[in-house]
């Protein structure tokens, strides 16, 4: 009897033991594969952040800290914010990197340039009527007469050259332009007003706003006959912020549309030149 229960007690003994090996086996495995899942995951995420250190670094070949791309980013919404389009360029020193690389450093870093859209698309002046120039030197007055078809009046447009001083020589002048709107106003009892502004002083977003109230606008471009040697008046009837075209009439040819970038070299030009430094003229 007692051997029996010798071999007995013997049996339980080794089922405990065997039950407790198990266990401590169990138990080792699910913490080696917890481990091994630490170990993976941080492997990915050492990975992630590798790739996206390369991309950036290789994006990044001009060696921008993150401070210099978010004060070139600043100057980039500056400048979009005030001309509505892109600039061409953002500089650092003698530096020039072109707005599509800085977009791609941008877009590496999460950042980027806020454009803005225009439900309406195109904005047009209603009631212009269109006027073509009866001399090689009154474009002037000609657009001065398209301008105030939108007050509705319909004025000869030599007598507007008169009240202008225009003449073959010269052509005509911003401050003639400006004393045939007075003339106007004192003969025909209107109360319109005149003045010349810098393009930096509205920008296409301040033109847009402007026609958006159906009221024209009279630019001193270069021209399109006479490029090396001649200014030319045109009337900004129209924009479209989203594509950034412009409608003009022009009163040698008829109506053109150019983009932004185009009719706005032109106006430069007349600045560069020395005709004027205010290439925009507005009545109301």
């Amino acid at each position: 009897m007692l051997a029996v229960l010798m071999i007995f007690g013997l049996a339980l003994v080794m089922n405990v033991g065997s039950v407790s090996a198990a266990n401590t086996t169990n138990t080792t495995v699910q913490s080696h594969t917890t481990v091994q899942s630490t170990v993976t995951t941080s492997k990915n995420v050492t990975t992630t952040v590798k790739k996206t250190t390369t991309k950036k670094v290789a994006t990044n070949s001009y060696g921008l800290t993150t401070a210099q791309i978010k004060d070139g980013l600043n100057r980039a919404q500056t400048f979009y914010n005030k001309n509505n389009r892109l600039p061409n360029y953002v500089s650092y020193g003698t530096t020039k990197i072109p707005i599509a690389s800085f977009q791609k450093i941008l877009t590496a870093y999460g950042l980027k340039i806020v454009v803005k859209t225009y439900a309406n698309g195109w904005v047009t002046v209603k009631n212009l009527v269109y006027d073509h120039q009866d001399t090689s030197y009154t474009c002037g007055p000609s657009s001065l007469k398209m301008e105030l078809s939108d007050y509705g009046l319909s004025l000869n447009e030599m007598t507007l050259a008169s009240y202008s001083s225009s003449n073959s020589n010269v052509g005509t002048t911003h401050s003639g332009l400006i004393n045939a709107v007075k003339k106007v106003n004192s003969i025909y009892g209107t109360k319109l007003s005149a003045w010349d502004s810098k393009f930096s002083s509205v920008g296409w977003a301040g033109l847009y706003k402007y026609i958006s109230t159906n009221h024209p606008v009279i630019l001193h471009i270069r021209s399109f006959l006479n490029p090396n040697t001649s200014g030319h008046y045109v009337v900004l009837m129209g924009l479209n912020m989203n594509s950034g075209l412009a409608k003009i009439a022009d009163p040698s040819y008829g109506y053109r549309t150019l983009s932004f970038n185009a009719l706005l070299t032109r106006m430069n030009w007349v600045v560069s030149t020395g005709r004027t430094t205010k290439p925009v003229i507005f009545v109301k």
